[in-house]
């Protein structure tokens, strides 16, 4: 019998249709082999889902109160994750700053971990400012074989800088802060999000109900 890591790789290649049926012809052929607890390993592999990735021009806007309303309404089938840009900043990434490099290595972090999530079986909603079209391409392509989601939380420059609660655009109009998306920092719009939302205008609620519906859809697809 292949080793549990092989299995786990064959497994996730696998359309989500055929997921379960395979996982459980492994497993049997554990228990036949005498190997219960890699019998048990393999019972516990999960089906791999789905990772949102929200873009936005500034990470604390209309993505406060749309990542809850995700978490839930995701929740209600999957178990979810949050992965927020200002919480990788204190930790994982906390030896970033804001060049072009380090928002590239920002949003490569990300994308991995991301992908660690999703494949465990669990929605990864990625809230990240990745201003550069090339960084966002770079995360679907590190989903390769996993559903990916790129949502386009369409939100003015104006309104960003009306919901700055850090102070960070006054602080770059004023020469305190540089490499801020916006302002003299560029943010690359993209051209085919999975599904774009306002985040302006409109109750988050209903955003929200319109990322779950794509995710839906998107799911039936891969499934047809």
């Amino acid at each position: 019998m292949a080793g549990i890591e092989e299995i786990a790789d064959e497994l996730y290649g696998l359309p989500p249709e055929e997921f379960t049926a395979a996982r459980t012809r492994y497993e049997k052929e554990a228990k036949a082999a005498g190997a219960r607890d890699e019998a048990a390993h393999i019972h516990s592999l999960a089906k791999p889902t789905v990772t949102a990735w929200l873009a936005n021009q500034l990470a604390r806007t209309h993505r406060d109160e749309l990542e809850p309303l995700l978490e839930v309404g995701a929740g209600l089938r999957d178990a979810t994750r949050n992965l927020d840009g200002d919480q990788l900043r204190s930790g994982l990434s906390s030896d970033l700053g804001l060049s072009r490099d380090d928002r590239a290595e920002q949003a490569r972090r990300a994308a991995h971990v991301a992908r660690l999530i999703s494949r465990s079986g669990i929605v990864a909603i990625v809230a990240l400012v990745s201003p550069y079209a090339e960084d966002r391409k770079r995360a679907r392509e590190t989903h390769d074989g996993l559903e990916f989601l790129e949502v386009w939380v369409d939100t003015p420059l104006s309104v960003c800088e009306q919901r700055d609660p850090k102070g960070l655009f006054r602080r770059a109009r004023s020469g305190e802060l540089s490499g801020l998306t916006g302002i003299d920092s560029p943010y690359e719009l993209p051209t085919a999000p999975d599904v774009t939302v306002r985040g302006y205008g409109v109750q988050p609620a209903v955003a929200a109900a319109e990322v779950i519906a794509a995710f839906d859809a998107q799911r039936a697809r891969s499934r047809s």
